[in-house]
């Protein structure tokens, strides 16, 4: 039987990871609905959320995978709260990122859009690649040994999330003025190849 921190350590929740389940809109409404009423059943969040309770529970799951909120079993019953998971690097700065975001008036559809920004590990290589530096992409293409014809889809991605800026021929991160986008691209600075 595996223990949380074993399980985590399968799951790997890397950011990418991570992005990818935070980047859905119904997955959102339910982090929202758990920020300001902790302790809520699986039937309730998916009667609130208009879901129904099989797929409220696997995007629950989902999101508590990835660390950002945390369940516990009474009974028959599973409570989840949006809290972060101790055991997951980088949890806790991406729920309170979350929080900052939904208080400041995000949209679902915003947070989706920066979040899409790193749902490939391609992307954080890219990002670590840039980091303090300007680079070509050709010289992106021979650090990162990331195909050119893809280094082009990942580097337009980037881009248009504001992660990136090109001045000519070069490419350099940008720093986003959302908050949620910033956290991002820390967190992702933190990331090392290999995860």
């Amino acid at each position: 039987m595996y223990d949380q921190v074993d399980l985590m350590k399968e799951l790997k929740p890397t950011l990418w990871r991570s992005c990818r389940v935070i980047a859905h809109d119904p997955r959102l409404r339910l982090v929202r609905l758990l920020l300001p009423d902790q302790n809520r059943s699986v039937t309730d969040l998916a009667n609130e959320a208009n879901l129904t309770e099989g797929v409220a529970s696997a995007y629950l799951r989902m999101l508590g995978a990835r660390g950002l909120l945390l369940a516990r079993p009474r009974g028959r019953n599973v409570f989840y709260s949006a809290e972060a998971n101790p055991n997951v690097e980088n949890a806790a700065e991406l729920l309170n990122a979350l929080k900052t975001a939904f208080s400041s008036g995000a949209s679902n559809e915003e947070i989706i859009h920066y979040s899409t920004a790193f749902t490939h590990q391609r992307r954080i290589e890219i990002i670590n690649a840039l980091r303090d530096r300007k680079l070509m992409s050709s010289e992106l293409v021979a650090r990162t040994d990331i195909p050119h014809p893809s280094m082009s889809r990942h580097l337009r991605k980037l881009e248009s999330r504001g992660m990136i800026a090109r001045e000519k021929e070069l490419c350099r991160v940008a720093y986003p003025k959302s908050m949620f986008a910033r956290t991002l691209l820390m967190v992702a600075f933190e990331e090392t190849e290999g995860q």
